[in-house]
């Protein structure tokens, strides 16, 4: 049924996956029109993301300039880590990860950028905005594209103890078209996907996929990542995205897992 896998794809969010391996493992046998519906779509993405791309390239550069270190979080540094092409990816937003002491200063450059805050925040409610949130949401008018500034990964009532200090401390370097930018290495990357995903109920195949991804990465320090999730309080988000990884994509569960699979509560959510 192809206009159901074409639905699903674009629900998914894998639209430019099945294209890519599509024509390349069997495009003969694929019928015309939804092999042309894939193609079109794949490059109106690809299109759309390398112009955000150049966006996020842009803002990176101007914070930099002014003294603030921001991550390119999620969006086309995924696409690159992931698939080595921002193409790969459907993403209709930027992503940028800053310090907490940064989000003021981040903040004010980016609305002199001509992008407007989508909730206007009281000059005393800023500490408490940075207690309980995680997240500031910007739009530009002219490109309707929405902007969130992070300085953390979840919302306080998720109870996750994120060390962003051990994080930054640990960043790798990654090319972006036109700069170098600085990205969280893979152990830190996968906790942050998990509980991204759970976060949103993990309804979407794509962010399971760049999980079960990411788990191919050679030499993951999994001693490091379990000992890391026990600190976040965020084991169980993580080993239900192992489940979710290793029962959608067959990637092998590390030993670790094997609590995971033993538990009826877990595999049952993830079914």
């Amino acid at each position: 049924n192809w206009n159901r896998l074409l639905a699903l794809a674009q629900r998914h969010g894998l639209g430019p996956l099945v294209y890519a391996h599509l024509s390349q493992v069997c495009g003969a046998s694929v019928p015309d029109e939804p092999l042309a519906f894939l193609r079109d779509y794949s490059q109106r993405n690809s299109a759309f993301v390398v112009l955000l791309t150049g966006e996020l390239v842009r803002l990176l550069k101007i914070l930099e300039a002014n003294g603030i270190t921001a991550i390119p979080y999620k969006g086309p540094a995924i696409a690159l880590k992931l698939y080595g092409s921002v193409a790969r990816r459907q993403f209709g937003d930027l992503d940028i990860l800053v310090r907490r002491d940064d989000v003021w200063e981040a903040g004010r450059l980016i609305e002199a950028e001509g992008y407007e805050p989508v909730f206007a925040l009281p000059r005393t409610m800023r500490p408490r905005l940075l207690s309980h949130s995680y997240v500031r949401t910007f739009h530009r008018e002219k490109s309707r594209t929405p902007l969130e500034l992070h300085w953390d990964i979840a919302e306080r009532y998720w109870a996750i103890r994120f060390d962003a200090d051990a994080m930054w401390r640990r960043l790798e370097s990654m090319e972006l078209p036109g700069a170098t930018a600085f990205v969280p290495c893979a152990e830190d990357l996968l906790l942050m996907l998990c509980v991204h995903g759970v976060r949103h109920g993990s309804d979407k195949l794509e962010g399971i996929a760049s999980i079960a991804e990411l788990l191919r990465t050679p030499a993951l320090d999994w001693t490091r990542i379990w000992r890391q999730s026990g600190e976040m309080h965020c084991r169980r988000i993580l080993e239900f995205s192992l489940l979710l990884a290793h029962g959608l994509f067959d990637v092998p569960l590390p030993p670790q897992a094997g609590g995971a699979i033993g538990s009826e509560a877990l595999v049952a959510n993830a079914r």
